[in-house]
């Protein structure tokens, strides 16, 4: 039977074996890999989504175009504005002419005036802004138009008719006379010029003088009912009775009522006054 000292030993020896069993198996398990001991080290993760995204679409998407600049929209055809159209200047002269002839004034007045905004150097709508202006008696704002008209238009008898009526209304019977006289030279036809020379005669006193313009407007079968009256009124303060009762009774038959009340005043033998022009129709 074996001693103690043996026993002992084999006792020793079969602890170490099982110790160097046990040893063996823990190695086994970590060259395996499945020791989950905290000091192994772990991939390291993103710190944000976001740059994992850019990470993989720099190394694995295809490079893209670079997008335009974003532009404003283009706007709706209903939005777009416009300018409104430049006013017509032949079609505002046309109405300006045709408000006069119907004794609109005021609104022909500023038809002409948007015509020569457009076009300051339209001769005609000068010549025809003077004449509206006269018909209201506005002399002095009609002067530049006329002046600017016979500048425009020097060889024009229309021209030179109107601003004889201008110097006319003024009384400054001189000029008057000398702007008629420039428009029968551009037109020895021009009956209007030829009345309102021998009216600005009457009002100046020279009278035969008158009497000569008066009778070569009323020869032109154009003549106007006034002209006939105004003929009358130069016999009359002639002291050539007959002939202003000839003349008056032309312009009577035309309609003129001046006429008729002068026959009656003449019949009382009492004096005339002439007549005022009115050359409205003038139409060169």
């Amino acid at each position: 039977m074996p001693n103690t000292n043996t026993f002992d030993r084999l006792i020793t020896a079969a602890f170490c074996a099982l110790a160097i069993t046990a040893a063996a198996a823990c190695s086994g398990k970590a060259e395996s890999g499945d020791n989950t001991s905290t000091n192994t080290s772990e991939p390291t993760l993103p710190s944000a989504i976001g740059k994992t995204d850019k990470t993989m679409t720099a190394t694995t998407a295809p490079p893209t175009r670079q997008q335009p600049a974003a532009t404003s929209p283009a706007p709706e055809p209903s939005a777009v504005t416009t300018k409104p159209a430049a006013p017509d200047a032949k079609e505002l002269f046309a109405a300006g002419r045709r408000l006069i002839k119907h004794r609109a004034y005021g609104q022909a007045i500023d038809k002409l005036e948007q015509v020569l905004s457009v076009q300051p150097e339209h001769s005609r709508a000068q010549i025809e802004l003077a004449r509206a202006y006269l018909e209201l008696g506005k002399a002095r704002t009609a002067r530049p138009h006329a002046e600017k008209g016979v500048e425009l238009r020097p060889k024009s008898s229309y021209a030179w008719n109107t601003l004889g009526r201008v110097e006319l209304l003024e009384n400054k019977f001189d000029a008057a006379a000398a702007s008629f006289e420039r428009a029968i030279k551009a037109n020895e036809h021009n009956l209007y010029a030829f009345n309102n020379l021998g009216l600005t005669y009457i009002k100046a006193k020279k009278l035969h003088k008158a009497i000569e313009a008066l009778v070569k407007a009323t020869a032109d079968k154009r003549a106007k009912a006034y002209m006939w009256n105004n003929l009358g009124t130069a016999y009359e303060q002639a002291g050539k009775g007959d002939g202003a009762r000839k003349a008056y009774k032309k312009a009577a038959e035309m309609g003129s009522g001046s006429a008729k009340r002068s026959l009656k005043r003449l019949d009382k033998a009492a004096d005339g006054s002439a007549a005022d022009s009115d050359d409205s129709s003038d139409i060169e």
